[in-house]
């Protein structure tokens, strides 16, 4: 029973904020039976407040669509597009140039001097030792190499799953702006559509009670 109580509480949520509709007009209704005597005045207290309410939801929503999509307000909008009113003196512009600086790195090449050679021995040992020190400059360079990838790749590794937070954070405040956005913006709609149709709600409430 508990349970059922919960689900059924959790199913009658989902709509909020659209539950206020439905208690601005039972408001309104009953206001029109207990203020028989002044139901114009009721009726243009209500019209004006629920066209106010519904306005302000649409912009709000509106609002925190912005601030979610572009990082902006509908105040900070309206800031920048005031404060960039063309001034009537054209104001003048300073131009800096800074100095641009360039720095190169050459690389070192091990150069081998040796005495001249003069016999096939010599020559023979020259070549192989010559091979020797190709071959663990090649083994240092591989060795740093693998280092400067490893590094790399754990960087680039540490971005991404970083970004993916950041696309998921963004996705799921943009889902949530959208779904509560939209039942917000369809509650202001209808309070205002509500607004309209005062008049004849309150000619059926006059033929029902007999007001």
């Amino acid at each position: 029973m508990v349970n059922y109580v919960e689900r059924l509480y959790a199913w009658f949520v989902i709509p909020w904020p659209l539950h206020l509709l439905l208690i601005f007009i039972v408001i309104h209704i009953v206001g029109l039976v207990g203020l028989s005597e002044n139901i114009d005045g009721w009726n243009l207290f209500s019209s004006t407040f629920l066209q106010l309410f519904g306005g302000w939801f649409v912009i709000k929503t509106i609002n925190d669509n912005l601030g979610v999509l572009s990082s902006t307000s509908i105040k900070q909008t309206l800031r920048d597009y005031f404060e960039s009113v063309p001034a009537f003196k054209p104001k003048s512009i300073t131009i800096q140039l800074k100095g641009a600086s360039l720095s190169a790195s050459t690389g070192v090449a091990k150069v081998t001097v040796s005495k001249k050679l003069k016999t096939t021995k010599e020559k023979i040992e020259f070549l192989f030792s010559e091979i020797r020190r190709l071959e663990n400059e090649n083994r240092e360079l591989r060795v740093e190499l693998v280092r400067k990838i490893d590094s790399l790749k754990s960087s680039l590794e540490d971005k991404i799953r970083y970004q993916e937070h950041d696309i998921e954070n963004i996705q799921s405040k943009i889902v949530d702006t959208l779904v509560g956005g939209a039942k917000e913006e369809a509650l202001g709609i209808l309070c205002i559509f509500y607004s309209l149709l005062i008049p004849y709600v309150t000619s059926l409430i006059r033929y029902l009670f007999r007001i």
